[in-house]
């Protein structure tokens, strides 16, 4: 599969490759990722400094509650995938998980309602997951997070939540996007790390993870067969 992907606030789309490695190792080398970099300047996120990254590469998706530069990330984002599909899975952490779930949210209210995605999404991979904005409402200039306990459908393409309870430094991320999606095609891993992805620090949390992410991809599979 081919996964588009997004990094968390305050690092770039090289540290999400990092970030990710192991858990993409245990994957296989049958999958394909192409990590995005986000267009806005960010203060580093915390410990990232040790990679030794220099300042102007700490980026951002969007600013706070900003609907202009929200509005023109997905106009982008759209530029982007029609010029570089398929993609046939999305994959976030943190704040990049946030605007990839608003994407599979996006589509999947697309085919809900018989009209023409320009994705091709079949699956999502979210780390430590922001809250999702509704990518609809965006050409209507509206600036709304997806809240299904307000009548927002839910999300019932396969999906992975891979978070922490101990997440101090984001509290509620994780909770945040599962909360959006339900169904029997929901995989959830809960961890101790806190706010990051399972690495290097645990090798427990890189075989639960991937365990999560290796049957979102067999559901996403199955239901193209």
């Amino acid at each position: 599969m081919r996964f588009l992907c997004f990094h968390g606030m305050g690092t770039n789309g090289k540290i999400f490759e990092i970030q990710t490695s192991r858990l993409r190792n245990t994957l296989g080398n049958e999958h394909e990722y192409v990590f995005l970099d986000g267009s806005i300047p960010a203060v580093a996120a915390p410990g990232i400094e040790e990679l030794g990254v220099p300042d102007n590469e700490f980026l951002r998706f969007t600013s706070d509650n900003d609907l202009q530069s929200t509005q023109t990330l997905y106009s982008d984002l759209l530029a982007l995938i029609e010029s570089e599909a398929p993609f046939d899975g999305i994959m976030g952490f943190s704040e990049g998980a946030g605007v990839a779930l608003s994407l599979l949210a996006m589509h999947a209210q697309l085919l809900e309602t018989q009209k023409p995605s320009p994705f091709n999404f079949k699956c999502g991979i979210f780390f430590c997951g922001a809250p999702a904005f509704d990518a609809v409402s965006l050409g209507a200039g509206i600036l709304r997070k997806l809240d299904p306990a307000s009548g927002d459908r839910p999300v019932t393409l396969p999906t992975a939540h891979i978070w922490s309870r101990d997440d101090e430094l984001h509290p509620g991320f994780g909770e945040a996007s599962r909360a959006i999606c339900a169904g029997p095609n929901v995989e959830e891993y809960v961890h101790d790390l806190g706010h990051t992805v399972p690495g290097a620090r645990s090798g427990a949390g890189v075989v639960e993870a991937s365990r999560a992410v290796r049957r979102t991809i067999e559901r996403a599979r199955e239901a193209s067969i």
